[in-house]
């Protein structure tokens, strides 16, 4: 109403009661209301719509204004929703995915199953078909485990001696891997010229090492036993030492978000700093290098004892039977390598499980 005010007032020439300096509730109120002014506020037209518009309508003339409603359709089954629809997919899909159980146990089930398969080609004698070989070159797995049972004394006493190496060397190898990575994460600039000459010991072949470490290795003692472990557990060292080292430094340097701005701004120092958040975040990529550390330990143990002055080992009792041709017999210690290897990573894998079975 106080626009039409202004509006009328407008029209009737009192633009002397209006100042542009003045704010616009200050004009309203000087605005006079003169009889004019009345009149003309009485014959707007919009004046009139509004008060048609504020005035009540009968309820008759309200219920005549609507839209007729739609016919009301019948109610749809609950198996013809769309949700309902969605949700019979889902459960159909349920139905038919995997479940956790099978996709975990077909890890173990798929490879047991291919090497059930190897085992009755081989015994029936249609491996023997297919490659083109004889029984004597190739022996029958029934006869290359009752050559085991036979001399299982013989056996077992070069598996012990393959493992003293094998695990000797995996242990020094792996502590002087994480010492590496620690003085590669401790001093930054250093750090990447140390990984990268560690990592170059493992681009040597295992057999082009073993000879030369042996022949470093002969005045150590005048044991040759003793002069033969220590180059196997050399070599063994080594070749391990490069995959911890690698492992060990992304585990050390490779922290989560804001992880270290939160330590330091609790004031942390470097010890706690180590303990708290760097080697926790460590472990798992220990058990990273230890799973590739655990099978190349066996292999370079068994390859270093091909060129061990002391005649034991399984590796050498390999090498032995191979040049005297009894084949059967060093089928049975390749046997017990394989052995060896499956038996370490298993217990491997039984200890990861349960050293991080809370951050799964």
């Amino acid at each position: 109403m106080n626009k039409y005010r202004l509006e009328s007032a407008s029209a009737a020439g009192l633009e002397t009661c209006f100042d542009a300096k003045q704010p616009v509730q200050a004009r309203l109120a000087v605005a006079p209301e003169s009889p004019s002014v009345k009149a003309m506020e009485n014959k707007n037209p919009a004046s009139e719509s509004l008060t048609m518009l504020n005035k009540p309508a009968p309820a008759e003339q309200l219920l005549s204004a609507q839209p007729p409603l739609a016919a009301a359709r019948p109610a749809e089954p609950a198996a013809s929703r769309p949700e309902s629809r969605s949700g019979a997919a889902a459960a159909q899909f349920k139905l038919k995915a995997p479940s956790d159980w099978w996709v975990k146990a077909s890890t173990f089930v798929y490879p047991l199953l291919f090497g059930i398969l190897i085992y009755v080609l081989w015994q029936s004698g249609l491996l023997h078909k297919m490659l083109g070989t004889d029984d004597f070159t190739l022996p029958a797995p029934s006869r290359i485990v009752r050559i085991m049972q036979d001399n299982s004394g013989k056996i077992w006493a070069n598996v012990i001696t393959t493992l003293q190496a094998a695990l000797s060397g995996l242990l020094f190898g792996s502590l002087l891997g994480f010492l590496t990575a620690f003085l590669a994460m401790r001093f930054p600039r250093w750090g990447s010229g140390g990984l990268t000459l560690v990592s170059a010991f493992n681009a040597i072949p295992i057999i082009a090492l073993a000879p030369v470490i042996t022949n470093w290795t002969k005045d150590v003692s005048s044991d040759a036993a003793t002069r033969s472990m220590v180059a196997k557990i050399l070599v063994v060292t080594l070749v391990c030492m490069a995959s911890m080292s690698v492992n060990a430094y992304r585990g050390l340097t490779e922290l989560k978000p804001f992880s270290l701005d939160l330590m330091h701004s609790y004031g942390s120092g470097r010890g706690v700093e180590f303990i708290k958040l760097r080697l926790p975040n460590c472990v798992p990529y220990i058990f990273i290098a230890l799973k590739v550390g655990v099978p190349t330990s066996v292999i370079s143990a068994m390859i270093a004892e091909y060129f061990a002055e002391f005649i034991t080992g399984v590796g050498r009792q390999i090498r032995e039977n191979i040049v005297l041709a009894q084949y059967p017999t060093a089928w049975a210690y390749i046997m017990t390598a394989c052995l060896m290897g499956i038996v370490l990573y298993a217990i491997l894998i039984s200890v990861e499980t349960v050293a991080l079975r809370h951050r799964r």
